[in-house]
């Protein structure tokens, strides 16, 4: 009996070391934990200040690069403003006032836009041109200025004067969306769809036209005029199409809206191709809007 008991105050002792240790454990694993997330916020407080550190590290480049570009240019001044679009010549008007650092009376300035080249008209010491810049200018293209006093002449690049894609500003822009779920069976492809188009513009060129189109392997197989959708510049409804398909055929759909001066905008919104009893599809061809010309020449980058 004596045994027994001894063998019980034993098993009590264990166990109550095992609770205490238990207890310490997790109040050890409580503080730990603890340290782990004060470590975490530690490390993200550092990481937003070498963040914070980086930006301002290069706000200062980009303000010395700035200073730099100041101290070396030609000019003490630079101002331009962008003029209505010339519906004709499909133009835009460019005024041009600069101050050159160094005067005198036999100084002479011009620029050249292109293959486009037109004088200053000088006001004291201030000079102005207006220069007609094509509305689908080739990217990266600045105005060149020229200064010519006497037998010297100098030239600068004027890289603060942006007159590439202009046709965000001076043409409608147009958005369409589909966001496709294909079935197939039994050589059918059903293909449903949410369907939005929209308009952007902020000028007096409106779009005339809006047709919704669907080409298989190539070919056009469907054409549907869509304007009378659009309802203020907008029109949210369904996509539910289905067509005969076999392996390998390939599917795209594409919206085209022609623009008040004939401009031809083609967004697309589905690419796919019937593979093994299912569809590939590209997916949302998000190419934005595409603009040609009558000729089919495409204008945008």
């Amino acid at each position: 009996m004596e045994e027994n008991k001894k063998k019980y105050d034993f098993k009590n002792i264990i166990f109550i070391i095992t609770l205490v240790l238990l207890v310490v454990c997790l109040f050890k694993l409580y503080n730990m934990a603890d340290d782990i997330t004060s470590l975490e916020n530690r490390v993200a407080n550092y990481q937003a200040q070498i963040n914070s550190l980086g930006y301002d590290i290069d706000s200062m480049y980009d303000n010395v690069d700035n200073l730099l570009k100041k101290q070396a240019s030609l000019l003490s001044s630079v101002e331009y403003t962008l003029g209505e679009l010339d519906g004709t010549t499909h133009h835009v008007p460019l005024t041009l006032k600069v101050i050159p650092k160094t005067l005198t009376d036999d100084t002479v300035l011009s620029v050249r836009i292109g293959a486009t080249t037109a004088d200053f008209t000088r006001d004291g010491d201030e000079f102005t041109v207006t220069v007609p810049v094509e509305l689908f200018i080739s990217e990266e293209q600045y105005p060149i200025l020229s200064i010519k006093t006497g037998s010297e002449t100098n030239t600068e690049k004027l890289e603060n004067v942006c007159i590439t894609n202009l046709h965000y500003d001076y043409l409608p822009n147009v958005y369409a969306h589909i966001s496709p779920f294909y079935d197939y069976s039994n050589g059918k492809l059903k293909i449903d769809s949410d369907f939005q188009i929209s308009i952007y513009s902020e000028s007096s060129v409106s779009i005339t036209k809006i047709e919704l189109i669907t080409e298989k392997n190539g070919e056009e197989i469907e054409r549907k005029d869509v304007k009378s959708l659009i309802k203020e510049d907008s029109y949210e409804g369904v996509f539910n199409k289905t067509y005969s398909a076999k392996d390998g055929d390939e599917f795209k759909i594409y919206v085209i809206a022609e623009d008040s001066l004939g401009y031809i905008h083609k967004t697309t919104v589905l690419h796919c191709i019937q593979e093994d009893n299912g569809v590939y599809s590209e997916g949302i061809v998000d190419k934005g809007d595409e603009i040609y010309d009558k000729n089919g020449n495409l204008l945008t980058e």
